[in-house]
């Protein structure tokens, strides 16, 4: 049994693992294993970085002692 789904729909704090192969991109989740075919390797890129965009969270709290952008320029 196949079940479709989009990759944007894909929750990234359930992804375990993901694998590219060629044109193949696997991704094993929490609820199961997802395999998506792509036509080229720009396809596949664009796909990429809709997974690591939703992999990114609004940072709520910032430690100027660890992070501060003057002290590297």
């Amino acid at each position: 049994m196949a079940i479709h789904i989009r990759l944007a729909d894909i929750p990234w704090e359930s992804v375990r693992m993901v694998n590219i192969d060629c044109f193949k991109l696997e991704i094993v989740t929490d609820d199961g294993a997802f395999n998506f075919t792509f036509p080229s390797y720009e396809k596949l890129s664009e796909a990429l970085l809709i997974l690591a965009l939703q992999s990114t969270k609004r940072v709520e709290f910032l430690d100027d002692r660890r992070f501060n952008p003057a002290r590297i320029a």
